[in-house]
This record gives C-alpha cells, sequence and structure tokens, in this order.
C-alpha cells in the first residue's frame, strides 16, 4: 500500500495528539478522550 508524505505526516500529527489527549488527571487516572472522525 502506497502513503504519501501528506498522509504521513497527517498520521503522525494525529498520534502525537493522541498522546497528549491520554493523560493523568488530578485523581491520578488516565483520561482516554477519544475523537471520532
Amino acid at each position: 500500500m502506497h502513503f504519501d508524505l501528506a498522509t504521513l505526516v497527517y498520521n503522525a500529527s494525529n498520534l502525537a495528539e493522541d498522546r497528549k489527549r491520554i493523560e493523568p488527571n488530578k485523581k491520578g487516572q488516565l483520561n482516554f478522550k477519544k475523537v471520532t472522525k
């Protein structure tokens, strides 16, 4: 399967955003904020 550069950059930025969404809250639990597309 062929991935062009724009797709790779798009996927990489999505992964970075996902890492930001998964972070501990004040109660020490994990917040998994999922966005549907």
